[in-house]
């Protein structure tokens, strides 16, 4: 089951064009409102806003590369929507006119990205989508130009002054318009973890609920047997390595006889796989849910495996890798080869790390002695 993101596209504009509006309420309160009306409005910190507007909108529109991009279009708003969020709060909080110039700097050039990432949008998208967005911004920047110091002036009052309303807003509405973003980054990455649950589970979208069932119950128990087996084993390998430490071997010695041991124990398992016809390390079920999650990001698959075969060399075992990469390898023998070369690096690990846990519990019982 997939959550559908378009409504959020469409509230994610409107929040938007309402952020445009307060843009060009904001130059046209710093351009046309009595200069009495604005905080610190002795000096030039009033007009600071739309020269920050302007010095933004003039350097990201040739340098964001949005025309040549989509995906450069998220790297040029969001950033925008936070300047605009942060400058609109440090305005409404200002205490001097230092940190009014600092606040009103930064508004300007969050507003000025925002309305280069709009451009962005409106270049990308074909003409049945924004022939209705296109002249909705271009409405909301008149309407906030031309109205934009009666609608303060209006709604201000004794509690809340022309300029504070200004900034109040401006902090409001690109706030809102990031939370769309950020409830379309959630919303993806629940349908992102839907696909590759499905792939890890084999389910495929035909199956009903009783095969489902079946699947995700075999998969559990064929886990719960690796990790049972698994867990003892290991508690097996760190005896070996004591005791070899106490026999006074050497690390080198060690680390064969404990490569020996993490070889049969590995090969082992890819056997009970191979033979049975199930796969009990779960390096299939691991294969497809990485490479459901490669197909939405290349980043968070990459990510995700490497993770898988540190962890899997480390800890929960090389055979695991190998039948991962089962369709890269091919045969049995070269699988075996992969296994030969995999369990000597956790052959070093383990002697080293268990060797490590019987010198500290040796120190520690001739010091209680």
């Amino acid at each position: 089951m997939k959550i559908n993101i378009s409504k959020n596209r469409r509230t994610f504009f409107f929040y938007l064009i309402l952020a445009d509006f307060v843009i060009a309420v904001q130059i046209a309160a710093a351009s046309f409102l009595p200069k009495g009306l604005i905080d610190f409005s002795d000096n030039w910190a009033s007009e600071i806003f739309m020269l920050s507007f302007a010095s933004a909108f003039l350097v990201f529109m040739p340098f964001s590369g949005i025309f040549k991009n989509s995906k450069r279009i998220k790297s040029v708003i969001r950033p925008g929507l936070i300047f605009m969020i942060l400058g609109s709060l440090l305005s409404f909080f200002a205490s001097n006119s230092n940190m009014f110039i600092f606040g009103r700097t930064i508004c300007g050039l969050g507003a000025g990205m925002m309305i280069v990432g709009q451009i962005g949008i409106i270049w990308h998208e074909d003409f049945k989508r924004n022939r209705l967005f296109s002249p909705a911004v271009l409405g909301a920047l008149i309407l906030g130009l031309t109205f934009g110091p009666s609608f303060l002036i209006f709604f201000s009052g004794p509690a809340l002054s022309v300029a504070k309303l200004s900034f109040l807003l401006g902090a409001i509405f690109p706030a809102l318009v990031l939370l769309e973003i950020v409830t379309e980054i959630f919303v993806t990455t629940c349908n992102v973890t839907f696909d590759a649950t499905g792939a890890f589970f084999d389910i495929d979208s035909s199956d009903d609920i009783d095969v489902r069932t079946r699947k995700v119950a075999a998969t559990t128990l064929r886990r719960a047997v690796y990790v049972f087996f698994d867990y003892w084993l290991s508690i097996l390998s760190a005896g070996l390595v004591g005791v070899l430490n106490y026999w006074g071997m050497s690390f080198w010695n060690v680390a064969l006889i404990t490569w020996l041991f993490d070889f049969i124990v590995a090969a082992l398992f890819l056997l009970i796989s191979e033979r049975s016809g199930h796969d009990i390390t779960l390096g299939e079920s691991f294969r497809r849910a990485v490479d459901a999650i490669r197909a939405n990001s290349q980043l968070a698959g990459l990510f995700l495996f490497g993770y898988l075969v540190i962890k899997a060399i480390i800890w929960d075992g090389p055979e695991q890798i190998v039948v991962f990469f089962r369709k890269e390898i091919g045969t049995m023998t070269r699988m075996t080869m992969m296994l030969v070369v995999l369990t000597f690096f956790q052959g070093i690990f383990w002697a080293w790390a268990y060797g490590l846990g019987y010198e500290s519990v040796s120190t520690l019982i001739k010091n209680f002695l």
